[in-house]
């Protein structure tokens, strides 16, 4: 597997660590299954849990090897990337500074109603 990530950086001039990523986030999707049959099989939550997990990350791996990093980033990672985007946008309120303005506000009102 490492080796295939290897090439496939190469192929598509980027770094390693930018397949690996890819990989990371399309694994994140990854509904919880086949995790209620651990017995079943006799293997531990974790062993599913890695066999799960390489195995989207060699199906990914080929998706990328077959349509490029931009195309598969494009079709696959849409949703990761829009939230991302309005993550990291300046305009928008993060929930820090809701919760900031929040407890100003109740500061503001029990000091006006004491004075």
């Amino acid at each position: 597997l490492w080796n295939q990530i290897s090439v496939v950086a190469k192929k598509e001039n980027v770094s390693v660590p930018v397949i690996l990523g890819m990989l990371s986030v399309h694994a994140a999707s990854i509904p919880e299954l086949g995790l209620g049959s651990t017995g079943a099989v006799g293997k531990t939550g974790y062993a599913i849990l890695d066999d799960v997990i390489l195995s989207d990350y060699k199906q990914t791996l080929q998706g990328i090897a077959k349509t490029g990093t931009r195309e598969y980033m494009r079709a696959h990672m849409a949703p990761f990337m829009l939230q991302a985007k309005t993550h990291f946008d300046l305009n928008q309120e993060t929930m820090t500074q809701k919760w900031f303005s929040r407890a100003v506000s109740k500061l503001k009102e029990k000091l006006y109603q004491a004075g």
